[in-house]
């Protein structure tokens, strides 16, 4: 296709698009080192509780890194070449690379979603009275079922590609559309999202109801419950938005664009302030001071056992996600 300079709202989207993507690359990337540098095996073996942190959100910022790299490396070269159609040469290298970075795009998401789930799941073990070391004991089972449920998801959306299961949703009246980035179709991916989404929304519901009864009052447990929840739908609803908007009416509205675009590459900065201000990450660097002070390995971990059988699934809440603040 020829050179086709964009439009001041296409570059006003994907100069803010990029922006934002590489601050959450960067956002990302420190969460991921410093949860890495922060809870060494040894740590780790000496307090369980960090499970959440050591796996869950590691694993997390990797994927929230992944994806915010393939929007940064999409829509990066666009804006040098001031080319829309950089990408959409159909038979060429850059067509290629830019289909590449769009299953790479899906296989990340689903990863970040599919941790979210996990912790989802996760808090709801906790609710219902499991221990740190019984979360443990299960994540090998959770990394596989993160793994298997991203590869199926991409998967079955290349070999519905291939294969003509059913025509790829394409939109090209909407502002910012690129063929090479929108040639595998999407309707896996979007069931994936709106049953973690849902799962989120349950889980609010079932948490609030429950440590409500027994607190009888809002406590900082809950709160943070609802900042998880809350961030996750903040992030995800636009895109899902926009996908029923266009499926509905075959276009979607400029505004709804924007907002799918910007809070998707803002994905990775949004969890970053999440967890790397939460009171668990500060109990963690509390931890590994006392921990390398004192260099006692052994007692720290029949302390924390002994601990963690005494607790009620409330103390247990409040821990995973408060570290030690009363309520």
């Amino acid at each position: 296709m020829p050179q086709q300079q964009l439009s001041p709202e296409e570059f006003g989207l994907y100069i803010t698009t990029t922006v934002l993507s590489g601050i959450s690359v960067a956002c990302s990337l420190y969460l991921w080192v410093s949860i890495k540098m922060l809870l060494s095996q040894d740590i780790r073996i000496a307090n369980q509780k960090f499970v959440l942190l050591s796996v869950h959100v590691f694993w997390m910022a990797f994927s929230d890194m992944g994806f915010a790299l393939t929007f940064f490396a999409f829509y990066l070269p666009m804006l040098v070449k001031n080319d829309q159609n950089f990408w959409d040469n159909p038979g060429t290298a850059e067509y290629h690379i830019c289909t590449g970075l769009a299953v790479a795009a899906q296989f990340f998401q689903m990863l970040a979603f599919s941790w979210y789930a996990m912790i989802c799941w996760v808090l709801w073990r906790v609710l219902n009275g499991a221990e740190y070391f019984d979360i443990g004991e299960s994540v090998c089972a959770q990394k596989t079922f993160v793994f298997i449920v991203s590869t199926l998801t991409v998967g079955l959306a290349l070999i519905s590609k291939y294969a003509g299961w059913f025509d790829v949703e394409s939109f090209p009246s909407d502002i910012g559309y690129v063929g090479c980035w929108s040639s595998i179709t999407r309707y896996f991916f979007y069931s994936a999202l709106f049953i973690y989404m849902t799962l989120a929304l349950f889980l609010f519901i079932y948490s609030w109801t429950k440590l409500y009864k027994i607190a009888g009052e809002v406590t900082p447990t809950m709160c943070r419950i609802l900042l998880y929840v809350f961030v996750f739908w903040m992030v995800w609803i636009w895109p899902a938005l926009e996908r029923i908007s266009e499926m509905v009416s075959g276009s979607a509205p400029v505004w709804l664009i924007y907002a799918h675009q910007i809070f998707m590459a803002m994905s990775g900065t949004a969890n970053f302030a999440v967890w790397r201000f939460s009171r668990l990450f500060e109990m963690a660097e509390q931890f590994k001071r006392s921990y390398n002070s004192q260099s006692m390995l052994s007692q720290r971990f029949q302390t924390d056992n002994q601990s963690a059988k005494n607790s009620r699934p409330l103390a247990n809440v409040n821990t995973l996600l408060l570290g030690t603040e009363s309520v």
